[in-house]
């Protein structure tokens, strides 16, 4: 694990904002604003915030359908939910009709977070203020229960795009956050902490940070085909590249493995070695993609790993691949970071 001091919380915002896509939020000064750097603080500031501003500009609405009972006939008639309604002689008939409405799944969402944090404990109390307030204006919102699919599920539009931030907040809080039995208190998990969660963040960041800055590249993960020959293939392991890097005007490509440890090297019998298993993994890349086309009989392959200790830079060479390990330090100046990311593909 990868101690969280290690890391600056400004460029856990840098590498969210880069993950998710995000890239007109890198110069909001949320992290300056901060009294207390920690990343529940963080993510809290960058919600309340993005939950004000959304609010200034006029929450999102849409046509939803609704049902009730109408004593005059309103968009369609329900035949049969109207039947038992008819032997009453009650005079009145369901109807089901289209209706603009902000109880929309995207408000919901942004109001069932706000509950969720306000029973943390931890979250200060001028945020809790500020939250409470924005509250208010989802009163004739319905709340509901955030699930994977809840998110998955969401569609933009030219209209609704600004909540596309947002929203990413609303799930990465959520999915961090423990809810007592009784639903009445949450704690923050603190996903820095978690070597599963930040490699994923790692390599998601490193990827959409080359799809962005390097032009004329292509960038892209990969599926290698096994140069094995046999009839069960389907037993084979999907072999897929974190990062595939192919420049379009020139006979260049890259593969990096993005890997994320407390330490990039090994200490055996007194002395520091490599990982054995990430070099095999990278060695399997290159001698399984060499047959899929001539640029792929030259590619070249980086371990590409956050620096805690020390940094790396180590190059060697097999047959026709070149093979480099390198470290980013995290816990630096961002510009930094944007140019070490730069130096190890230039």
């Amino acid at each position: 694990m990868i101690e969280s001091n290690k890391i600056q919380i400004e460029n856990i915002y840098y590498m969210l904002c880069y993950s998710w896509d995000r890239l007109e939020y890198l110069d909001r000064n949320y992290v300056g604003q901060l009294q207390e750097k920690n990343i529940l603080n963080l993510l809290t500031l960058v919600f309340q915030k993005e939950v004000n501003l959304i609010i200034k500009k006029g929450l999102y609405r849409e046509y939803v359908v609704e049902k009730e009972e109408c004593s005059v006939i309103k968009g369609k008639i329900g035949f049969n939910e109207s039947l038992s309604l008819i032997g009453k002689r009650s005079g009145k008939l369901v109807c089901e009709y289209d209706d603009m409405s902000y109880n929309v799944q995207l408000n919901r969402i942004i109001k069932t977070t706000i509950i969720n944090i306000l029973k943390v404990k931890e979250v200060a109390k001028n945020d809790k203020k500020v939250l409470k307030a924005s509250l208010m204006y989802f009163s004739d919102i319905n709340k509901i229960t955030l699930t994977e699919n809840v998110f998955k599920n969401i569609k933009y539009n030219k209209i609704n795009k600004k909540y596309n931030f947002v929203i990413n907040i609303c799930e990465l809080i959520n999915n961090n956050l423990l809810l007592s039995k009784d639903g009445k208190d949450a704690e923050f998990y603190n996903f820095i902490e978690d070597d599963k969660k930040m490699s994923l963040l790692f390599e998601s960041f490193v990827r959409n940070f080359y799809k962005t800055e390097l032009h004329k590249v292509k960038v892209y993960r990969e599926n290698i085909n096994w140069r094995l020959d046999g009839l069960a293939k389907e037993y084979l392991p999907i072999m897929q590249t974190d990062i595939s890097l192919e420049w379009k005007d020139e006979d260049r490509k890259i593969i990096i493995d993005t890997k994320y440890y407390r330490e990039a090297m090994k200490s055996y019998r007194g002395s520091e070695k490599l990982r054995t298993a990430n070099l095999y993994q990278l060695f399997s890349y290159l001698k399984n993609i060499e047959m899929k086309s001539e640029k792929d009989r030259h590619v070249d392959g980086i371990l590409l790993y956050p620096k805690v200790d020390k940094e790396l830079n180590l190059n060697y060479s097999m047959e026709d691949h070149n093979i480099s390990i390198y470290t980013v330090n995290l816990n630096c100046k961002w510009q930094d970071i944007h140019s070490r990311l730069l130096e190890i593909v230039n």
